[in-house]
This record gives structure tokens, sequence and C-alpha cells, in this order.
């Protein structure tokens, strides 16, 4: 069962990067897979969605100068 969610979570993941962006998708992702692993309190899943995004795009954009799509919302 964990299984499958979490491929339909990257397959959901895979087709809108372009449309809402790398820095939201990967929020929303790491969101839900933290709290689709286990019981983790909401104020933690945020926390680390957060800092996993932010961490990620900051050092692939901002370090190594990887583009990444920016989405509709521009970041």
């Amino acid at each position: 069962g964990r299984v499958l969610l979490i491929l339909v979570s990257l397959v959901f993941y895979g087709l809108f990067l372009e449309t809402l962006g790398f820095i939201l998708m990967t929020f929303l992702l790491m969101g839900f897979l933290l709290l689709a692993i286990g019981k983790v309190r909401k104020s933690i899943v945020i926390f680390l969605s957060l800092l996993s995004s932010l961490g990620c795009y900051g050092v692939f954009q901002l370090w190594l100068n990887v583009q990444f799509p920016k989405g509709i919302f521009g970041f």
C-alpha cells in the first residue's frame, strides 16, 4: 500500500513539476512522504519539508547553478 502511494506521489511530482515549480512541488512531495511514512507531528512535517525544498534549491540552484522549473508562481 505505501509503495503504491509513494509511486503515485512521484508520478504526480513529475507531472506537475513544470507547472507548479520546484520549490512548491518538492515541499508538497516531502510533506506527503513524511506523512505517509509514519506518525510525525505536523509542525515537524512542515519544518522538514521547508528545510529540504529550500536546502535542495540552495545547493543546486544557487551554488551549482542548475536550472529548476520556476512554475506559475515564479519561484
